[in-house]
């Protein structure tokens, strides 16, 4: 199968020709035993969506999210729309 591959062209140029990446641009934060968002979770949530152009952020943690910081993100309709928790 190896040489088949190859003797189709690199493997790595299909890979990187994809118009659409075939991983998703996924982000994951993690957060336990703590309710109140911190300005540095703030900030890095926001960067995985504008700078690191996220396609969804995923929060997982054991407390629903809170604090003027999380009111930040909650009330911006487009941060909005990335997350999930």
């Amino acid at each position: 199968m190896y040489h088949e591959l190859k003797a189709n062209g690199s493997i790595i140029n299909d890979l990187i020709s994809t118009e659409k990446p075939i991983i998703p641009n996924i982000y994951h934060f993690i957060r336990f035993n703590q309710s109140e968002m911190k300005f540095y979770e703030m900030l890095g949530i926001m960067s995985a969506i504008k700078k690191g152009k996220a396609d969804k952020v995923y929060i997982h943690t054991n407390s629903p999210p809170t604090g003027m910081y999380w009111d930040e993100i909650k009330t911006n309709q487009r941060l909005r729309s990335f997350i999930h928790y």
